[in-house]
């Protein structure tokens, strides 16, 4: 397995949302604008806590725990629609995805998905194509905007679950 010489980009690449149904309903965001952004990645997801005596730095250990948030915006095309939008995913509305289940159980309070983003690889020589999945995504529409090259939505989460793939984060 040869370390991958070649820059990924946006088009390189799909994000998919997951309920937590038996068999998952899916959602592809078909129209995202090629901004994802995700973290923190740490060994070990908690808050740096750092010890101090009279200004000298004697060592630092493990706070509370830290949660990783990401975003994307996705090209507008529909509120709502009986095929299910990414908005009715999100929401779990519609009728597509009125059914949707959160992936932190039937009974959660809130509803909860897995995020999958999929970096094409292959098809560049790679190995493999490069898969992050984060699990347990409490995803909001921040907002909706108009503009004149296209109407679009803010889209935010925070994960209460692990991530897998290039990175593995852990708690202590």
């Amino acid at each position: 397995m040869a370390l991958s010489t070649q820059i990924k980009n946006d088009i390189e690449g799909s994000i998919v949302i997951n309920d937590g149904t038996g068999t998952p309903l899916t959602k592809t965001a078909s129209f995202v604008r090629g901004d994802l952004v995700y973290g923190p990645f740490k060994k070990i997801m908690n808050e740096d806590v750092i010890f101090e005596t009279r200004g000298v730095f004697k060592g630092v250990g493990h706070g509370s725990r830290i949660y990783g948030a990401g975003s994307f915006s996705a090209w507008f095309t529909e509120f709502t629609h009986a095929s299910g939008t990414i908005a009715d995913m999100i929401l779990g509305t519609g009728t597509a995805y009125s059914a949707a289940v959160s992936t932190l159980g039937a009974n959660a309070r809130k509803l909860a998905h897995q995020i999958v983003l999929t970096t094409e690889g292959t098809d560049l020589g790679d190995d493999a194509d490069g898969v992050l999945t984060i699990n347990d995504c409490v995803i909001q529409i921040d907002q909706f905007s108009e503009a004149r090259e296209g109407n679009f939505l803010a889209i935010s989460w925070v994960t209460y679950g692990s991530t897998t793939g290039f990175a593995t984060s852990g708690l202590s």
